[in-house]
């Protein structure tokens, strides 16, 4: 019964929990504002300090990840809110798996609604490339609400042609 009640309470929150698979057996759940707790409701705090976060290289630059877990938290943030990861094939007939792409680029805001799941490599491209044209006109990347950011820099949402009216307007 205690089991139950506490996941009502982080449901009632908000709260997803991150697959156990990929959590190496740990009960973590992802929060809305972008942090992880433990099966107790206490926040998990071996990764929020800036000064003290483990990061691991990896193809992208470094991105925080959760000690206990070894995973990056922007992926295990992405599967407690977004699902397991598509698999798709490249043109060269190699498989991989779907991208998560951060809407704002600052690596310790893996909020979900900072997320962008998940992208075959193409659309990751074409995300990346929206990104930084929105880089080059707005002052602060803030200015713009992560739904403004979703809605422009998915192109599974907008056409190119909508993305550049839309930021044309930005620029005026």
């Amino acid at each position: 019964m205690q089991n139950h009640l506490s996941r009502l309470w982080f449901l009632s929150k908000g709260c997803k929990q991150v697959p156990l698979e990929y959590a190496r057996g740990f009960v973590r759940w992802g929060h809305p504002d972008g942090y992880f707790l433990n099966a107790q409701g206490q926040k998990v705090t071996d990764n929020f300090s800036p000064s003290s976060q483990n990061v691991r290289p990896n193809m992208h630059g470094r991105y925080p990840i959760l000690r206990e877990c070894v995973r990056e938290c922007h992926i295990l943030m992405a599967l407690a809110f977004y699902g397991e990861r598509p698999t798709y094939t490249s043109a060269s007939g190699k498989t991989y798996v779907g991208i998560c792409h951060h809407l704002i680029p600052d690596k310790l805001d893996y909020k979900p609604a900072n997320l962008l799941c998940w992208l075959t490599r193409e659309q990751h491209t074409e995300a990346d490339r929206r990104q930084r044209a929105l880089r080059n006109v707005l002052p602060d990347m803030h200015d713009l609400s992560y739904d403004d950011h979703r809605r422009l820099q998915d192109p599974r949402q907008t056409t190119d042609e909508e993305f550049q009216t839309a930021l044309d307007k930005i620029k005026n």
